[in-house]
């Protein structure tokens, strides 16, 4: 999860190595709106790419 956070916030976070699988459909949906929740608040300091 920590990957693909910073893939959004436009980091090189890369992919995760095996045996792990990154994160895509509905889990990497349900992040991308976390994220967008807490970039909408200035407080976070969180800005996406």
């Amino acid at each position: 999860m920590t990957k693909a956070a910073m893939n959004l916030r436009g980091f090189k976070g890369g992919s995760v190595r095996a045996p792990l699988l990154d994160l895509e459909g509905a889990t990497l949906e349900e992040l991308q709106q976390v994220m967008a929740a807490l970039a909408k608040d200035p407080r976070t300091g969180v800005t996406l790419a």
